[in-house]
């Protein structure tokens, strides 16, 4: 399955595309002009050899992050998708952060940092490999969404550096938390959670399907 992957959420844009062999190829950006997107995107393709109508589903994360580059990159995989007639499965950003973890623990913790100071948090328990969360998404200050979090956990996303002292004095009696400095989710994240969905749901082209993206600002 060729799958192309938008994540824009974050400060530095990654698009993605995999083969049907399962080769992913990427391409990172620190501009979000649609110009850079664009050229990214005919880079991917070129370097594949294949055009952009042969891309079985388009997948894009919907946040949260800033207003500009979530609506650009929203932008960019519905009209991909209409023009392809090929179905769009919308990621959260948080389930993309921490995807990749669910191979070093079964508890991950995804803390953004929502400004003034307060963070947006979610609290996942990986299961065969795939993120599940385990409460609703929180927002508001960082002791009171740690409250919620498991004593054994995995912490990542952009406000773990800046609230790590409050992340070890919490839990200063566990031997089990460790804090990832992974600074941007990533696309290949992205497109494992699309071909999961792929996999086990019934994806299909809907022009008229509402994919709503979460601001922090």
């Amino acid at each position: 399955m060729k799958i192309l992957a938008l994540e824009t959420s974050s400060s530095c844009v990654n698009i993605g595309l995999c083969l049907d062999s399962g080769m992913i190829f990427e391409e990172s950006l620190l501009n979000r002009g649609s110009q850079f997107i664009l050229g990214a995107v005919d880079k991917l393709l070129k370097d594949a050899r294949i055009k952009l109508d042969d891309v079985d589903v388009f997948g894009i994360s919907v946040g949260p992050g800033s207003f500009t580059g979530l609506r650009v990159g929203l932008s960019f995989a519905k009209g991909f998708s209409y023009s392809c007639r090929r179905p769009l499965v919308a990621v959260e950003s948080l389930k993309v952060w921490a995807s990749p973890l669910c191979r070093k623990s079964t508890n991950i913790v995804v803390l953004l940092d929502a400004k003034r100071t307060c963070v947006y948090g979610q609290a996942f328990l990986c299961q065969n490999g795939i993120p599940k969360a385990i409460h609703e998404p929180f927002m508001g200050p960082v002791k009171d969404f740690l409250a919620q979090v498991p004593r054994e956990s995995v912490f990542v996303g952009s406000a773990c550096g800046l609230y790590e002292k409050e992340i070890r004095e919490m839990f200063s009696d566990s031997e089990k938390i460790f804090i990832e400095k992974q600074n941007t989710p990533k696309a290949k994240d992205l497109i494992a959670l699309v071909l999961h969905d792929a996999k086990n749901k019934k994806i299909e082209f809907n022009p008229e399907a509402c994919v709503t993206p979460i601001y922090f600002w």
